[in-house]
């Protein structure tokens, strides 16, 4: 759902089980929360410096907190903030900083250049043969098209 505010994307996701709303933010280059939403086990003990669009410095708490928004889902790392004007800014694919992104797999984002190189064929992987075990390169390729596991997240 697409709230209201002026020019601004602004929509409604989730932090944990908390509905908040989401700003999507282009020139950011990270994920930012506000502190209030953060839970005293998800700061993960590090700070870094922010720099602002008006080149001002703030201070902020490292985090790794579970989102649910329309741009990314999942347990990511992010920056918690205080008195932030919106209870969670995403910065946009071509700018955000990769390791900030879903640390448990769940909502990658493809940029434009991923799209590209994914159209072009794949080389076949080269492997060593296993001599320590009873399994060759047949039967690995079999056990990984019988893992329904792992296809269910292909």
């Amino acid at each position: 759902m697409r709230l209201d505010d002026g020019d601004l994307e602004v929509v409604e996701g989730y932090v944990g089980d908390q509905r908040v709303r989401v700003l999507k933010d282009s020139g950011c280059s990270g994920i930012v929360v506000n502190e209030k939403l953060v839970k005293p086990d998800e700061f993960v003990g590090t700070h870094a410096t922010m720099v602002l669009m008006n080149g001002s410095r703030v201070e902020v708490q490292r985090v790794k907190i579970k989102i649910d928004t329309p741009y990314v889902s999942g347990t990511v790392k992010a920056y918690s903030m205080k008195d932030c004007i919106y209870d969670l800014i995403v910065g946009s694919a071509k700018s955000v900083d990769k390791s900030m992104y879903p640390v448990d797999g769940v909502g990658a984002v493809t940029t434009r250049a991923q799209a590209a190189a994914s159209k072009k064929p794949m080389s076949p992987l080269k492997i060593k043969e296993i001599t320590d075990m009873k399994v060759d390169k047949e039967d690995i390729v079999k056990m990984q098209e019988e893992d329904k596991i792992g296809r269910a997240h292909v």
